[in-house]
Protein backbone atom coordinates (compact mmCIF):
# COMPACT_ATOMS: atom_id res chain seq x y z
CA UNK A 1 0.00 0.00 0.00
CA UNK A 2 3.07 2.69 0.71
CA UNK A 3 4.96 1.70 -2.20
CA UNK A 4 1.24 2.12 -4.58
CA UNK A 5 1.09 5.55 -2.53
CA UNK A 6 4.70 6.92 -3.48
CA UNK A 7 4.46 5.59 -7.10
CA UNK A 8 1.34 7.71 -7.13
CA UNK A 9 2.96 10.35 -6.09
CA UNK A 10 6.11 10.20 -7.93
CA UNK A 11 4.04 9.95 -11.46
CA UNK A 12 1.59 13.13 -10.24
CA UNK A 13 5.30 15.09 -9.51
CA UNK A 14 6.43 13.92 -12.73
CA UNK A 15 3.21 14.89 -14.99
CA UNK A 16 3.01 18.17 -12.98
CA UNK A 17 6.76 18.76 -14.05
CA UNK A 18 5.50 18.23 -17.55
CA UNK A 19 3.24 19.57 -18.25
CA UNK A 20 4.84 22.82 -16.12
CA UNK A 21 7.24 22.25 -18.57
CA UNK A 22 4.52 22.78 -21.62
CA UNK A 23 3.11 25.71 -20.47
CA UNK A 24 6.73 27.20 -20.37
CA UNK A 25 7.18 26.41 -23.91
CA UNK A 26 3.80 27.83 -24.47
CA UNK A 27 4.24 31.42 -22.83
CA UNK A 28 7.71 31.36 -24.33
CA UNK A 29 6.25 30.95 -27.60
CA UNK A 30 3.32 33.10 -27.47
CA UNK A 31 5.97 36.10 -26.21
CA UNK A 32 7.87 35.18 -29.32
CA UNK A 33 5.36 35.90 -31.37
CA UNK A 34 4.27 39.04 -29.89
CA UNK A 35 8.00 40.16 -29.76
CA UNK A 36 7.88 39.24 -33.83
CA UNK A 37 4.67 41.06 -34.22
CA UNK A 38 6.03 43.71 -32.78
CA UNK A 39 8.70 44.06 -34.75
CA UNK A 40 6.70 43.69 -37.97
CA UNK A 41 4.41 46.58 -36.75
CA UNK A 42 7.52 48.65 -35.99
CA UNK A 43 9.29 47.58 -39.16
CA UNK A 44 5.81 48.38 -41.34
CA UNK A 45 5.11 52.18 -39.41
CA UNK A 46 9.09 52.75 -40.52
CA UNK A 47 8.46 52.16 -43.87
CA UNK A 48 5.16 54.12 -44.23
CA UNK A 49 7.08 57.18 -42.54
CA UNK A 50 9.45 56.98 -45.63
CA UNK A 51 6.90 56.57 -48.07
CA UNK A 52 5.11 59.62 -46.25
CA UNK A 53 7.65 61.64 -46.23
CA UNK A 54 8.31 62.59 -49.77
CA UNK A 55 4.78 63.12 -50.15
CA UNK A 56 4.93 65.64 -46.81
CA UNK A 57 8.08 67.40 -48.40
CA UNK A 58 6.00 67.83 -51.52
CA UNK A 59 3.57 69.69 -49.21
CA UNK A 60 5.37 71.81 -47.59
CA UNK A 61 6.81 73.09 -51.00
CA UNK A 62 4.06 73.45 -52.49
CA UNK A 63 2.59 75.49 -49.34
CA UNK A 64 5.55 77.58 -49.26
CA UNK A 65 5.39 78.51 -52.80
CA UNK A 66 2.02 79.56 -52.24
CA UNK A 67 2.62 81.79 -49.72
CA UNK A 68 5.56 83.28 -51.17
CA UNK A 69 3.56 84.09 -54.43
CA UNK A 70 0.99 86.35 -52.08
Amino acid sequence: MLLSGYVMYLRTQLSTSSLQKRWVRRRKSLEKQLRNKNKKQSRLSRQTLGNLQPLLLIKLLTVELVLTEK
